[in-house]
């Protein structure tokens, strides 16, 4: 159960340990992305984002630009050379909106879907395999964990926004 610092009993934390929490979760993060970088093909002509773009694509067919940049959190022009480079392996086709002609829409190729689909039964094994590595109680165990890390990371970001309103907003 997720506690506020005042409902905890005990000294503030050791800045060592906080410090060395914060360089493990890093290093698993760096870890992860090159993970999957490898898994989403790791071959000729892939390059990062290209997972996700498909990802979005597939989940969302007739999305437009700019509204797969918001899903991104990265800006429409840095998106077209990433679309760009998708579209020249033929995964993806832009469609020019019927109602609206100045909106492109994007979808996936059939070529695009079986893409997509190999790179989730290539992390969906990865995965499978690195947690039953780790086995099921320290799963659900970590899962516990990194579900209150994010609402002590929440409280904190809202302490620190209530406490210096010009910054995070």
């Amino acid at each position: 159960m997720f506690h506020t610092h005042e409902e905890r009993a005990g000294p503030p934390f050791d800045v060592p340990v906080v410090r060395e929490l914060y360089t493990h979760i890093g290093g698993l993060m760096r870890q992860q992305h090159r993970h999957m970088a490898l898994l989403n093909g790791g071959r000729e002509g892939s390059f990062h984002g290209q997972g996700r773009c498909l990802y979005f694509i597939g989940r969302q067919p007739g999305l437009t630009q700019r509204q797969l940049a918001e899903q991104l959190h990265i800006q429409p022009a840095t998106l077209s050379p990433m679309l760009k480079r998708i579209e020249a392996q033929h995964w993806i086709e832009r469609i020019r909106d019927e109602q609206d002609n100045r909106n492109v829409r994007l979808s996936l190729t059939d070529e695009g879907q079986r893409a997509l689909d190999e790179r989730h039964k290539a992390i969906e094994r990865y995965l499978t395999l690195t947690f039953q590595l780790f086995g099921e109680p320290k799963s659900q165990q970590l899962l516990s964990l990194l579900q209150d890390l994010e609402q002590s990371m929440d409280a904190a970001l809202e302490q620190c926004r209530d406490t210096n309103p010009t910054q995070g907003a």
